[in-house]
């Protein structure tokens, strides 16, 4: 029930769900505490993510790489990337999860050089990168201004036999846009194998607005087809990287809970242990 909830993004649900399993006596397992986990990463809720963490060290479970992975995503995707990257170079095995998670944490965090530079490491390591991994360093390129390293980054999804989706073209609109190339990303945008969305023609026409081109402008919203929405178009300038999808993007919520019932639940922190357990 618990993973079905995280699954769903329903990050309430999933750890009222813990608090009612830890309060009738039942221990979780390496499968639960991932899922717990995932709902505090989707939720933004660090605190209580580093609650779960306690619990885990106390815990006589095995720190498997889901429970590992499962850590690092949290503290990454709730800004605590000091820890994440501490747990990160720990492990002792690093399939892709783990990689995914620590960039895009980065990517999302602002740290976009930090992204780029850990996404080679990443190659180097010959761990293969998938699609979630280039639309998390395109994000941090385009953010970060990093024109010739995205466009670098782009030409690899090839090589890695990948097909970049929508998502990917967006990011790299976004790259050219941003950088006041918009001639090259207008040309993108045609040349696209698909069809832009809203999101794409709303990245474009926000570098419009941000590089005073009202006759680029013109010209991108003469593209917009039947059944896209101008006001989504028009409303959706900024911010076109949408690394994660919408169920897993975070969703900040006030839980009624609050810490205090987790504590009541968990047992208290033995002194001397690091982040894994260790003494």
């Amino acid at each position: 029930m618990i993973s079905g909830y995280a699954q769903n993004g329903m990050c309430k649900e999933a750890l009222d769900a813990f608090i009612r399993m830890r309060g009738d006596g039942f221990e979780p397992d390496e499968v639960t505490f991932a899922s717990v986990l995932s709902a505090c990463a989707q939720s933004g809720m660090l605190d209580v993510g580093k609650e779960i963490h306690e619990m885990i060290l106390q815990s006589r479970i095995e720190l498997n790489e889901f429970v590992l992975n499962g850590l690092v995503d949290m503290y990454a995707k709730c800004g605590d990337l000091g820890n994440a990257r501490l747990i990160f170079e720990g492990m002792s095995v690093k399939n892709s999860a783990p990689w995914n998670s620590l960039i895009t944490g980065f990517a999302i965090h602002g740290q976009c050089r930090d992204a780029i530079e850990l996404f080679s490491r990443m190659e180097s390591s010959g761990v293969k990168p998938d699609g979630v991994t280039f639309l998390s360093v395109l994000s941090a390129c385009a953010h970060g201004g990093f024109v010739d390293e995205g466009l670098e980054t782009f030409s690899k999804m090839e090589k890695y036999g990948l097909t970049a989706n929508i998502k990917h073209y967006g990011c790299l609109v976004d790259l050219l846009g941003r950088a006041g190339k918009l001639q090259d990303a207008f040309s993108l945008v045609k040349e696209m194998p698909m069809a832009p969305n809203d999101r794409v023609l709303g990245a474009l026409l926000g570098a419009c607005r941000i590089h005073s081109d009202a006759f680029m402008a013109e010209n991108v919203l003469e593209l917009v087809k039947p059944g896209l929405s101008r006001r989504n178009i028009l409303g959706g300038e900024t911010n076109y990287p949408q690394i994660l999808e919408p169920e897993q993007q975070l969703q900040i919520c006030s839980p009624p809970f609050g810490l205090a019932n987790l504590k009541s639940i968990s047992v208290p922190p033995k002194p001397g242990f690091d982040c894994f357990g260790r003494g």
